[in-house]
């Protein structure tokens, strides 16, 4: 069973959802924008996690130190997820 999460990123908080195969929702949480808190939300479903999405005008959580527009590749936010 493969998983997938969602991830609707706010100014101050995000809704983090998983759903399975059957896009029935197996998690779903509004959560403060702290990296370590995503991190040990997802890893119970770590290993079965096929893709992670995040929907976000501009990255401006989870470190990154200035607005970058969501179009604009070159900033910050990618090295987060690695």
């Amino acid at each position: 069973m493969g998983l997938y999460c969602g991830i609707d990123l706010h100014s101050n908080n995000h809704v983090l959802t998983v759903i399975d195969d059957a896009d029935r929702r197996v998690y779903e949480r509004r959560l403060p924008n702290d990296l370590a808190i995503t991190k040990a939300a997802l890893e119970p479903y770590r290993a079965e996690l096929v893709a992670v999405a995040v929907e976000s005008t501009y990255c401006r959580s989870f470190g990154c130190s200035k607005p970058s527009p969501a179009s604009d590749r070159s900033g910050p936010c990618p090295s987060h997820w690695r």
